[in-house]
């Protein structure tokens, strides 16, 4: 509903536009008469109209001057100017008062009506384009985060091409830093890939918000800074001088223990050389990526500054071949003595003449190319270790060597049981399996298990799949319901009490596991003994 006030000094003309005119049916409500100019102001602060029709000639203050009064924050007002003066000179002012119409008096209902709808029809398209500007401020504003996360990946990317206009960028999405002095740091989670198989998105994206908070907070409380999320990783842009090096350390530092001791997991760190301009953004992020590229023999958890792998220079790569016959080798003639330190000396001779990640892992990736074409020649099934998943697509996302070597011992190994008749894997499942009925009642798990027998948690896990049919965990339950079942015949003991015994610290979880493997209770399967 649009709201119209209509001020003449003469009470019958008012009247007659008042009620001669249907305003309602038309979408208008008269809300206000006045009858002077001062009275017309006070009704527009108190009515809020959107119309004013207005006459020009009144007492003491003509229509014009009414409009000339109307404070800025009244201006939007439509006015319609009613005169009988057929004055050029006031048209002409009023028009640069802004008036909508100047209507000669006497004036048909029609005539008025006519007008007025005109100002109705462009007060509802100003009211809808308001509104709409308004919906796109308001998506503008709830996309602002997503978009300076664009623009900020861009520019370190070195991908934003127009530099010069970087200010007006920085002034739009109220940067944190400023285009000089600066530096870059990549925040990334250590295994990764390996919590992606453990945790939901749901749960990562948690994860990395929370980094992304931890990162913010801590560089944000001493630096200028924007930090960001790109693929995985958390990036920080810092403005820093370079006598401030050892107190950004120690920043640095934190970030990791904080991370490692609130979300339980550990991040690694690489950061670029400090530049003094923002031209050269790019130069600190690559170099930030570089430095991280040395976590895959540094090991995780650590920070990893580019100007401190000058150690790491480009060696001439070269594939360990008779590394890997010897290899090979030991696997077809059951040679287990020497496996090992075959295994080692694979790595070793990669070592001496390679510091590049990328050759590490193709060689690694040959030499299961190596194993898999040998298990083909003798017949052997592949599948049993290398499962639905491609072990190549595996160890291309391995980070670190010890990663890469466990991933490959544990294939090396399982292979040579396969060509020796299962002998070493049936010794190595009975020792597992004699720890577990020996300590089933402790804090135990698959890494306990393995430390005992001396290899890796993966290989453990394998045994158990290929000589039990079953995993571990599995096992480790039916172990110690089987013991619960032999102590519940002692009818002295609470419920609880054979949970604690069996290695249950929670009851109710004791429960839920006994009733899985029995289809009942504790309670009910006591009840079901004869005494």
């Amino acid at each position: 509903m649009v709201r119209l006030l209509i001020v003449d000094d003469e009470e019958e003309i008012r009247t007659g536009i008042r009620d001669l005119i249907d305003w309602e049916t038309n979408g208008i409500q008269v809300c206000g008469e006045a009858s002077s100019g001062m009275e017309a102001l006070k009704c527009v602060d108190e009515t809020e109209p959107d119309i004013m029709l207005v006459d020009i000639r009144m007492p003491i203050m003509s229509g014009l001057e009414v409009i000339e009064s109307l404070s800025s924050g009244k201006q939007h007002i439509k006015t319609i100017i009613l005169s009988g003066f057929d004055d050029f000179l006031y048209a002409q002012k009023a028009l640069k008062l802004g008036t909508f119409d100047y209507l000669l008096k006497p004036c048909r209902p029609e005539e008025i009506l006519d007008t007025v709808l005109k100002a109705k029809a462009l007060i509802e398209a100003e009211r809808k384009k308001k509104e709409v500007l308004s919906r796109y401020k308001l998506q503008l504003s709830e996309s602002l985060p997503i978009l300076k996360e664009k623009f900020l990946t861009r520019l370190v990317k070195g991908e934003y091409k127009y530099i010069g206009n970087i200010k007006t960028k920085f002034e739009f999405f109220k940067m944190g830093i400023h285009p000089g002095n600066i530096k870059v740091g990549i925040v990334r989670i250590d295994d990764y890939f390996s919590m992606l198989n453990r945790f939901s998105n749901e749960d990562m994206e948690l994860m990395k918000f929370a980094v992304k908070n931890i990162t913010g907070e801590l560089i944000g409380s001493r630096f200028n800074c924007d930090v960001f999320e790109s693929n995985d990783d958390i990036i920080a842009i810092i403005n820093i001088d370079e006598e401030q090096k050892s107190s950004f350390q120690s920043i640095l530092d934190e970030i990791r223990q904080k991370i490692k001791s609130f979300l339980g997991f550990a991040v690694s760190i690489g950061v670029g050389n400090y530049y003094s301009s923002i031209d050269d953004l790019q130069h600190s992020y690559d170099e930030a990526l570089e430095a991280l590229e040395i976590r895959f023999f540094s090991g995780e958890d650590c920070v990893i500054h580019y100007e401190d792998i000058s150690c790491f220079e480009e060696m001439k790569n070269s594939f360990p071949l008779i590394e890997e016959r010897d290899i090979l080798n030991c696997i077809k003639f059951g040679n287990e003595k020497n496996l090992h330190l075959q295994f080692e000396a694979f790595f070793s001779e990669i070592s001496s003449k390679s510091n590049s990640k990328e050759h590490f892992l193709k060689s690694g990736m040959a030499l299961l190319f190596s194993i898999y074409h040998l298990c083909i020649e003798k017949g052997i099934d592949t599948d049993e270790f290398w499962g639905q998943y491609s072990p190549f697509d595996e160890i291309a996302k391995l980070d670190t060597v010890g990663k890469l070597k466990a991933k490959l011992w544990d294939i090396v190994k399982f292979a040579y049981d396969k060509f020796n008749n299962k002998k070493n894997s049936n010794k190595l499942i009975e020792l597992a399996t004699k720890f577990i009925k020996q300590n089933y009642y402790k804090d135990i798990g698959l890494d306990t298990v393995a430390h005992e027998i001396y290899i890796t948690p993966g290989y453990v896990s394998l045994l158990f799949k290929q000589s039990l049919g079953t995993n571990f965990v599995d096992y480790l339950h039916k172990t110690r319901i089987e013991k619960a079942c032999e102590i519940l015949k002692d009818i002295r003991l609470k419920t609880y009490e054979v949970s604690t015994s069996v290695g249950y610290n929670d009851e109710k979880y004791f429960t839920q596991i006994f009733k899985k493997y029995t289809g009942m209770t504790p309670t009910q399967y006591r009840d079901t003994l004869t005494f």
